[in-house]
């Protein structure tokens, strides 16, 4: 097995990292609903690309980036994962009748 230059995982970790919370703070600083779906599709992104990068390491290719690839999907999951444990998502406020809606619009 070659020795991998420890730069790889440090740069992939690092923006996996930053991915997961540009992806995950919209949903705990806003309204979680709107957010919701970019939430979702960076979880398959990140599963998918974590499967990927590991059969292909399973396969023998072991190059920096592809490495580096690994390192950013599985931190990318994990932080989507494990981030709403720490700091859950705010709940939502409940139905508003219509009616209440456009009245306090014209106000």
């Amino acid at each position: 097995m070659p020795t991998l230059n420890i730069k790889w995982p440090v740069l992939g970790v690092s923006l996996g990292f930053v991915a997961g919370l540009a992806i995950s703070v919209p949903a705990h600083r806003a309204n979680p609903i709107l957010a919701a779906p970019g939430v979702f599709l960076g979880l398959i992104i990140a599963c998918v690309g974590t499967v990927v990068t590991a059969v292909l390491l399973l396969f023998g290719k072991h190059g920096g980036p592809l490495v580096a690839l690994f390192a950013t999907f599985l931190m990318m999951l994990a932080v989507l994962v494990l981030l709403p444990l720490i700091w859950p998502y705010p709940g939502s406020e409940g139905t508003k009748p219509l009616a209440r809606i456009t009245m306090e619009g014209r106000k």
